[in-house]
């Protein structure tokens, strides 16, 4: 009862329709692609898809159902934003401004962004709630927001510059080797493919730095209460 009722409706909910778009998305494109069904692959990338979005899911409902996260989540969706317009700056540069002389600039910049945030988040959470498991969580919660909006970018960028994709050299290239019956699936395909490889990879880095993070932040906590104790004339 607890879990379903919920103490974070806010942040719960946009946790959840981020969940419900990517899923429409992901049926979208394969309603415009239905060569997609008949790829031996698909099954896979649909199951670990449902995998991943069970895992959000249940981390998202008992994460918001504790008011004592409260601090740690904060942290985590805030540092998730600023992480997912990282990700936002690599993936659009990356891939609709091929070849232009300063793509390189905000690829590397938006992909070294994010990768400081995450840990960031982390730290930030243990000094919010004085615990190693708000760390945790503010570390995970900051990969699950931007991995989210990594996941809704790549899908939706077939939607949105499929022109663009198509002239890409590297993707025509890439095409003549997939096998794949038109180059419209192949786009529609690959970038299916990515958003879900990003929904993983942001779980993934918020587990893992967000504990880095939470470590860093819980030896701070240490230190500082350790100054705390100690006398005037023992500080110095």
């Amino acid at each position: 009862m607890e879990v379903l009722a919920g103490r974070l409706p806010w942040l719960r909910w946009s946790i959840l329709a981020g969940l419900a778009l990517v899923a429409l998305l992901f049926v979208a494109n394969v309603a415009a692609s239905p060569a997609l069904l008949r790829d031996a692959q698909f099954p896979i990338y649909l199951l670990v898809l449902v995998v991943l979005v069970a895992f959000y899911l249940a981390l998202t409902l008992w994460c918001t159902a504790r008011p004592i996260l409260t601090a740690a989540l904060w942290w985590g969706i805030l540092c998730g934003l600023v992480t997912g317009l990282g990700w936002l700056l690599e993936i659009g540069a990356g891939n609709l401004a091929v070849g232009q002389t300063w793509q390189l600039i905000p690829s590397f910049g938006g992909t070294l962004l994010a990768l400081r945030l995450t840990p960031l988040a982390g730290a930030t959470g243990v000094l919010a709630t004085h615990t190693v498991r708000g760390g945790l969580i503010a570390g995970t919660w900051c990969g699950m927001v931007s991995g989210l909006i990594g996941c809704l970018a790549l899908l939706a960028l077939p939607r949105l510059f499929l022109v663009t994709l198509q002239q890409d050299a590297q993707t025509i290239a890439e095409f003549g080797r997939s096998g794949a019956p038109d180059l419209v699936t192949y786009i529609v395909g690959d970038y299916s493919a990515a958003a879900i490889a990003h929904l993983g990879l942001g779980l993934l880095l918020g587990l893992v730095l967000g504990a880095l993070g939470a470590v860093i932040g819980a030896g701070v906590v240490r230190g500082t209460s350790h100054q705390s104790a100690l006398s005037p004339e023992e500080r110095i």
